[in-house]
Protein backbone atom coordinates (compact mmCIF):
# COMPACT_ATOMS: atom_id res chain seq x y z
CA UNK A 1 0.00 0.00 0.00
CA UNK A 2 2.83 2.40 0.91
CA UNK A 3 4.58 1.82 -2.46
CA UNK A 4 1.39 2.60 -4.38
CA UNK A 5 1.00 5.94 -2.61
CA UNK A 6 4.61 6.89 -3.46
CA UNK A 7 4.14 5.84 -7.09
CA UNK A 8 0.87 7.77 -7.32
CA UNK A 9 2.52 10.90 -5.80
CA UNK A 10 5.46 10.62 -8.20
CA UNK A 11 3.13 10.32 -11.22
CA UNK A 12 1.25 13.43 -10.07
CA UNK A 13 4.45 15.45 -9.59
CA UNK A 14 6.15 14.32 -12.83
CA UNK A 15 4.12 16.62 -15.14
CA UNK A 16 4.81 19.57 -12.82
CA UNK A 17 8.55 18.86 -12.96
CA UNK A 18 8.47 18.62 -16.77
CA UNK A 19 6.55 21.88 -17.18
CA UNK A 20 8.86 23.65 -14.73
CA UNK A 21 11.89 22.97 -16.95
CA UNK A 22 12.57 25.44 -19.72
CA UNK A 23 13.46 23.19 -22.63
CA UNK A 24 13.74 25.95 -25.23
CA UNK A 25 17.28 26.85 -26.21
CA UNK A 26 17.97 30.48 -27.05
CA UNK A 27 21.35 31.12 -28.61
CA UNK A 28 23.30 33.58 -26.42
CA UNK A 29 24.32 36.97 -27.79
CA UNK A 30 28.11 37.04 -28.16
CA UNK A 31 30.55 39.67 -29.30
CA UNK A 32 34.22 40.18 -29.98
CA UNK A 33 35.58 43.67 -29.39
CA UNK A 34 38.73 45.75 -29.21
CA UNK A 35 39.15 47.84 -26.05
CA UNK A 36 41.40 50.84 -25.49
CA UNK A 37 42.17 51.58 -21.82
CA UNK A 38 40.12 50.25 -18.92
CA UNK A 39 40.59 46.69 -17.71
CA UNK A 40 42.62 45.80 -20.82
CA UNK A 41 45.22 48.30 -19.54
CA UNK A 42 46.57 49.86 -22.77
CA UNK A 43 44.82 47.84 -25.50
CA UNK A 44 43.07 44.47 -25.67
CA UNK A 45 40.67 42.13 -27.40
CA UNK A 46 37.66 40.70 -25.55
CA UNK A 47 35.05 37.99 -25.95
CA UNK A 48 31.73 38.80 -24.23
CA UNK A 49 28.70 36.52 -23.98
CA UNK A 50 25.28 36.61 -22.36
CA UNK A 51 24.47 33.47 -20.39
CA UNK A 52 21.19 33.01 -22.29
CA UNK A 53 19.82 34.86 -25.32
CA UNK A 54 20.10 38.61 -24.89
CA UNK A 55 19.95 38.10 -21.11
CA UNK A 56 21.07 40.68 -18.58
CA UNK A 57 23.82 38.52 -17.04
CA UNK A 58 27.00 37.69 -18.92
CA UNK A 59 30.76 37.34 -18.75
CA UNK A 60 33.83 38.66 -20.50
CA UNK A 61 37.33 37.25 -20.99
CA UNK A 62 40.10 39.00 -22.86
CA UNK A 63 43.76 39.46 -23.67
CA UNK A 64 45.40 42.84 -23.12
CA UNK A 65 48.72 44.58 -23.60
CA UNK A 66 50.25 47.21 -21.30
CA UNK A 67 53.04 49.65 -22.18
CA UNK A 68 54.45 52.67 -20.34
CA UNK A 69 57.64 54.64 -20.88
CA UNK A 70 58.81 57.73 -18.96
CA UNK A 71 62.01 59.71 -19.35
CA UNK A 72 63.09 62.80 -17.41
CA UNK A 73 66.56 64.23 -17.96
CA UNK A 74 65.96 66.88 -15.29
CA UNK A 75 65.34 64.32 -12.54
CA UNK A 76 67.56 61.60 -14.06
CA UNK A 77 64.61 59.21 -14.18
CA UNK A 78 64.06 56.55 -16.86
CA UNK A 79 61.47 53.75 -16.82
CA UNK A 80 59.93 51.34 -19.27
CA UNK A 81 57.25 48.80 -18.31
CA UNK A 82 55.17 46.39 -20.39
CA UNK A 83 52.94 43.41 -19.77
CA UNK A 84 50.44 40.91 -21.09
CA UNK A 85 47.15 40.68 -19.19
CA UNK A 86 43.96 38.59 -19.00
CA UNK A 87 40.87 40.51 -17.82
CA UNK A 88 38.00 38.33 -16.48
CA UNK A 89 34.62 39.89 -15.71
CA UNK A 90 31.05 39.10 -14.68
CA UNK A 91 28.68 41.80 -15.96
CA UNK A 92 25.04 42.86 -15.84
CA UNK A 93 23.18 44.93 -18.45
CA UNK A 94 20.31 47.27 -17.57
CA UNK A 95 18.06 48.61 -20.31
CA UNK A 96 15.84 47.59 -23.15
CA UNK A 97 16.57 47.03 -26.80
CA UNK A 98 20.05 48.22 -27.84
CA UNK A 99 20.87 50.92 -25.25
CA UNK A 100 22.28 49.43 -22.04
CA UNK A 101 23.97 50.44 -18.82
CA UNK A 102 26.75 47.94 -18.12
CA UNK A 103 27.83 47.16 -14.56
CA UNK A 104 30.72 44.74 -14.20
CA UNK A 105 33.10 43.34 -11.61
CA UNK A 106 36.30 41.54 -12.49
CA UNK A 107 39.99 40.89 -12.06
CA UNK A 108 42.96 41.32 -14.36
CA UNK A 109 45.89 38.92 -14.07
CA UNK A 110 49.07 39.65 -15.98
CA UNK A 111 52.80 39.24 -16.35
CA UNK A 112 54.68 42.55 -16.20
CA UNK A 113 58.30 43.32 -17.06
CA UNK A 114 60.18 46.54 -16.65
CA UNK A 115 63.31 48.60 -16.18
CA UNK A 116 63.78 51.51 -13.81
CA UNK A 117 66.79 53.75 -13.34
CA UNK A 118 66.48 56.73 -11.00
CA UNK A 119 68.55 59.00 -8.80
CA UNK A 120 67.83 58.33 -5.11
CA UNK A 121 67.39 62.08 -4.49
CA UNK A 122 63.91 61.66 -6.01
CA UNK A 123 62.86 59.46 -3.11
CA UNK A 124 64.61 61.12 -0.14
CA UNK A 125 65.15 64.66 1.17
CA UNK A 126 68.07 66.33 -0.54
CA UNK A 127 71.26 65.99 1.49
CA UNK A 128 70.07 63.27 3.88
CA UNK A 129 71.10 60.36 1.66
CA UNK A 130 74.13 60.39 -0.64
CA UNK A 131 73.14 60.49 -4.29
CA UNK A 132 73.12 57.03 -5.81
CA UNK A 133 71.41 55.34 -8.71
CA UNK A 134 68.55 52.93 -8.08
CA UNK A 135 68.24 50.24 -10.72
CA UNK A 136 65.53 47.64 -11.21
CA UNK A 137 65.02 45.17 -14.02
CA UNK A 138 62.83 42.12 -14.04
CA UNK A 139 59.37 40.66 -14.37
CA UNK A 140 56.63 39.22 -12.19
CA UNK A 141 52.98 38.23 -12.07
CA UNK A 142 50.50 40.82 -10.86
CA UNK A 143 46.79 41.44 -10.48
CA UNK A 144 44.26 44.21 -9.94
CA UNK A 145 40.47 44.23 -9.56
CA UNK A 146 38.13 46.52 -11.46
CA UNK A 147 34.56 47.70 -11.82
CA UNK A 148 33.02 48.66 -15.18
CA UNK A 149 30.42 51.41 -15.38
CA UNK A 150 29.62 51.92 -19.03
CA UNK A 151 27.17 52.75 -21.78
CA UNK A 152 26.83 49.83 -24.19
CA UNK A 153 25.21 49.74 -27.63
CA UNK A 154 24.29 46.00 -27.70
CA UNK A 155 22.21 44.72 -30.61
CA UNK A 156 21.55 40.99 -31.05
CA UNK A 157 23.71 41.07 -34.22
CA UNK A 158 25.96 43.67 -35.83
CA UNK A 159 28.18 46.52 -34.66
CA UNK A 160 28.56 47.01 -30.88
CA UNK A 161 30.22 49.80 -28.93
CA UNK A 162 30.89 50.55 -25.26
CA UNK A 163 32.46 53.42 -23.36
CA UNK A 164 32.81 54.26 -19.69
CA UNK A 165 34.86 54.25 -16.52
CA UNK A 166 36.74 51.36 -14.98
CA UNK A 167 37.67 52.14 -11.35
CA UNK A 168 40.48 49.86 -10.18
CA UNK A 169 41.51 48.55 -6.78
CA UNK A 170 43.47 45.64 -5.28
CA UNK A 171 43.12 43.38 -2.28
CA UNK A 172 46.73 43.71 -1.11
CA UNK A 173 49.50 41.16 -1.25
CA UNK A 174 52.90 41.03 -2.90
CA UNK A 175 51.50 40.73 -6.44
CA UNK A 176 49.09 43.67 -6.41
CA UNK A 177 49.35 46.19 -9.23
CA UNK A 178 48.89 49.84 -8.28
CA UNK A 179 46.93 51.74 -10.94
CA UNK A 180 45.19 55.07 -11.31
CA UNK A 181 41.78 54.66 -9.68
CA UNK A 182 39.72 56.06 -12.59
CA UNK A 183 40.54 54.50 -15.97
CA UNK A 184 38.51 55.49 -19.02
CA UNK A 185 37.89 53.04 -21.85
CA UNK A 186 36.34 52.77 -25.27
CA UNK A 187 35.60 49.57 -27.16
CA UNK A 188 34.00 48.51 -30.41
CA UNK A 189 33.27 45.17 -32.01
CA UNK A 190 30.78 42.82 -33.61
CA UNK A 191 27.83 40.87 -32.13
CA UNK A 192 26.98 37.45 -33.53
Amino acid sequence: MKHRKLLFAALLLLPLALFAQDTTYVKPTRNISIELGGASTFMGINYDQRFKGNDKWGFRVGFGFYYEKEDSEIFNYHSKFSGYTVPLELNYLIGKKKNKLELGLGANIGYYTGKLQANSDLFYDYGTVPSQTIRFEGGDWGYFCFLDIAYRWQPVKGFTMRTGLSPTFNLGGDHRVERTFWCFFWGFGWCF
